[in-house]
């Protein structure tokens, strides 16, 4: 943490410490591996180049970006359109996850009506699984939601800032309004 002294006004503290999209998603998978005991876990985000991985759990472990499939659309569609989870009991994945397991559960890391991602889950599961994934996605995507929302902040305040310092060292007043 810095403290820097802006002429007039009293000393700001700037945090020099910028949160992590990464660490978001590692505690994601960690708490419901955590939580639900699966077997593989990925979140996944879609992009023009395919499915990228942001983190995952299980082996074999799934390379960085997966080369989108058909067959993803509707699972990817379904999610983004109901924000709901899908469990498939004794069924196969429907979207990329590293690892093996019985079930096959799936949700949208989703909040405010923002998709932020998906999340990809195998094991063995049950209802109540469903909603306990649930409750663990909403907290993440809360995260990721306030995580933008500091970081257009911190844009504002470098933008006044740099405002600031141009009206400062303007020559004169007329000068320094024409900025």
């Amino acid at each position: 943490m810095a403290v820097e002294g802006h002429g007039l006004f009293s000393p700001a503290v700037l945090f020099t410490m910028e949160p992590e999209r990464s660490a978001i998603y590692e505690q994601l998978v960690a708490t419901l591996h955590e939580v639900l005991g699966c077997s593989g876990i990925a979140v996944l985000a879609r992009n023009n180049a395919g499915i990228t991985i942001h983190a995952q759990y299980g082996t074999p472990a799934l390379p960085a970006l997966v080369e989108s499939s058909p067959s993803f659309t509707p699972f990817l569609e379904q999610l983004a359109l109901t924000h709901e989870p899908v469990l498939a009991l004794r069924s196969l994945a429907g979207l990329p996850t590293p690892g093996s397991g019985r079930d096959w559960l799936a949700l949208p890391l989703a909040a405010n009506k923002i998709v932020y991602g998906y999340i990809s889950l195998l094991g063995e599961f049950d209802g109540g699984s469903a909603l306990s994934a649930h409750a663990v996605m909403l907290q993440a995507a809360q995260t990721l939601h306030w995580l933008a929302r500091w970081q257009a902040t911190q844009t504002q305040q470098g933008q006044l800032l740099d405002l600031d310092a141009r009206i400062r060292h303007a020559p004169d007043q007329a000068s320094a309004l024409a900025l």
